[in-house]
């Protein structure tokens, strides 16, 4: 493994779900999209590849996985999303020395979270096909 790799954290609050807890690696992160506010919440959505992936998958195809992805929707106070995707940011890229390797993003059990204006966290987690599967 490469020393300066990173892993993101994410804890759903709820118990009951599937996926309530999940990490990715830094190399497997897409992108950030965001959601309209309701005016005093919005959302920014962090995007993944796959964790799971399908049977059929090409393993020697491993990023063309189709359109999916696992989605980390994260509730934001309102017009806060341009400093979250910032701070997260940063956070990704700052040398693991001064940080660690392991990087919290939302832990709802435990109110941590890597930016103070991110209220909750949900992990939606997909399993990959292939594209050319019958």
């Amino acid at each position: 493994m490469d020393l300066n790799s990173k892993f993101l954290y994410f804890q759903e609050g709820r118990t009951d779900s599937a996926d309530s807890a999940i990490m990715y690696h830094t190399d497997k992160f897409l992108g950030f999209d965001t959601a309209a506010s309701d005016g005093t919440l919005s959302v920014v959505n962090m995007r993944f590849l796959p964790a799971r992936r399908g049977l059929r998958i090409n393993q020697e195809d491993g990023n063309n996985v189709s359109d999916e992805t696992d989605v980390i929707t994260l509730t934001v106070k309102s017009k806060s999303e341009k400093s979250v995707i910032r701070n997260i940011t940063d956070k990704m890229n700052e040398p693991w020395a001064r940080t660690s390797r392991f990087l919290v993003i939302a832990d709802d059990n435990e109110g941590e979270y890597v930016d103070s204006d991110i209220t909750n966290c949900v992990i939606t987690v997909r399993t990959a096909t292939n594209d050319d599967a019958p």
